[in-house]
């Protein structure tokens, strides 16, 4: 299309490009319960339950951008678009009739103890969560509109459209996607945090999960996935010193993480079982915490070394997400972060991130290069707040804050180039009215009415200039 960023698309900020009476519905159902037991005087018990079901159904449209060779693709015949602006390719994400439900059980020993002089601060875990998926994906392809027009009528996308076409196109096992499984995961663990001195601080913790997946069906309930297990352990220790007690700590830690992806579809078209996916970090870095309080902040810098790492390949067909397994990703960085109270009633929170990632093992189209799911490279945000004294009057305060994101990748790749959303700052601000019985605020959030997006791997525009009134009232 000839562009690489999104402010030279040149799109209608405000241009929906659908009509308003495209319907999706979801529910949510969540609940939760806490048992403790006080054992003794260093030892405590704790139970945990948790239940969420979730229900949608219904369409969910998202658009391709496209130049006029891709629109003919989609839709053969079409004319060139006026001044090479391009098009944008219609479709949707529906899910029909699709629930999901998880619950967990967690039971947690913990104790605070001394052996000899030297102080444990102790838990002992067991996890269950199982997982019930019956989701259904589908979807379809509605034309192409163009991406810039005075004239052509963006509201013709509409409901009616969207029943007509699926009533043409009923569903079948080649023409959905489904997330039908279940998964039970069994977790124990164990950590410690020992007070060598009082200087000296050290942390160890394992924990071991085994993972029970049931197996992979169809639309119609045919298995296209064997059941298999996976069970992975993963460690963490860590060290804390403090040069100057309860004010100036140095420390360090190694942690692993892990994650069972399922399945993925392979580079064949092929449903397969997919590895552990592991991520090791090491971390180093100082807190403060000066003048009675006041002054509190954090520099810390991280290495993160991701390994069986999904990536996209080149499948069978353009509508298949094929992606590999073998690849690996390097994420590192630093992040620091101040609050600072210098004088009463007046308090500052600031932060600054800088994150370099890339692909060290992955297909020759991504190698070398930024994932384009790993966002803004560098990130910053403050917020300034103050109440003033109760000398005067009292619980009346204001507040102005702001974010910063840099420009951010979401292609980037060989065969494509890179394209990118760009650099924005976002200011908001609040002013307030807060005792102890009710609280009346009103918030202004992006002050500038500054047109900005975010992506993961799209091209979203955010809301602008926003009001809000709120208050509230404890009893």
């Amino acid at each position: 299309m000839g562009v690489t960023e999104a402010k030279d698309l040149g799109i209608n900020y405000k241009n929906a490009y659908v009509n308003d009476d495209i319907r999706q519905y979801s529910r949510s159902m969540n609940y939760f319960a806490q048992a403790n037991y006080q054992i003794s005087d260093n030892f405590t018990s704790q139970t945990i339950f948790s239940s969420s079901n979730s229900y949608s159904d219904g369409s969910n449209p998202f658009f391709y951008l496209g130049d006029d060779a891709t629109a003919a693709t989609f839709a053969p015949g079409t004319p060139a678009s006026a001044n090479g602006h391009g098009y944008v390719i219609r479709a949707d994400q529906a899910t029909k009739d699709s629930k999901l439900s998880a619950i967990e059980v967690q039971h947690n020993l913990n104790g605070d103890f001394k052996t000899g002089t030297i102080r444990h601060r102790f838990v002992f875990g067991l996890d269950y969560q199982r997982q019930n998926s019956n989701q259904l994906f589908y979807s379809n392809f509605y034309g192409v509109a163009p991406l810039q027009s005075s004239t052509f009528n963006y509201g013709s996308f509409n409901q009616a459209v969207i029943n007509a076409t699926n009533a043409a196109n009923p569903l079948t096992a080649s023409n959905t996607y489904t997330y039908y499984f279940k998964t039970n995961t069994y977790s124990t663990y164990l950590s410690d945090v020992v007070n060598l001195t009082d200087r000296l601080i050290a942390s160890v913790g394992l924990r071991l999960d085994h993972y029970r997946h049931a197996g992979s069906e169809n639309y119609d309930r045919v298995q296209t996935a064997p059941a298999f297990n996976q069970t992975t352990i993963a460690p963490k220790f860590g060290l804390i010193f403090q040069p100057i007690k309860d004010q100036l700590s140095l420390f360090g830690n190694y942690q692993n993480g892990f994650v069972n992806p399922g399945m993925y579809i392979n580079a064949a078209g092929v449903t397969q079982v997919a590895k552990t996916q592991n991520a090791n970090q090491i971390e180093g870095g100082v807190k403060l915490a000066l003048f009675d309080g006041k002054l509190n902040g954090t520099i810390s810098y991280y290495n993160i070394k991701l390994t069986n790492s999904l990536y996209s390949v080149t499948g069978p067909t353009p509508s298949v997400f094929s992606q590999a397994q073998d690849g690996t990703q390097v994420s590192k960085g630093f992040e620091t972060e101040i609050i600072a109270t210098p004088y009463m009633g007046f308090n500052v929170i600031a932060g600054f991130a800088y994150n370099n990632a890339k692909f060290t093992k992955a297909d020759a189209n991504v190698n070398g290069l930024r994932p384009v799911e790993a966002g803004s490279p560098y990130l910053a945000n403050f917020y300034l707040s103050y109440r003033l004294p109760e000398t005067a009057v009292k619980g009346l305060g204001a507040g102005l804050g702001g974010n910063f994101a840099s420009k951010n990748k979401v292609v980037n790749n060989v065969a494509s180039g890179t394209f990118v959303l760009p650099e924005y700052y976002l200011f908001n601000g609040n002013v307030f009215f807060d005792r102890t019985k009710y609280r009346v605020g009103v918030a202004v959030n992006n002050l500038t009415n500054k047109q900005y997006y975010t992506g993961y791997t799209t091209v979203n525009p955010q809301r602008l200039r926003q009001f809000i009134l709120s208050a509230s009232y404890k009893f």
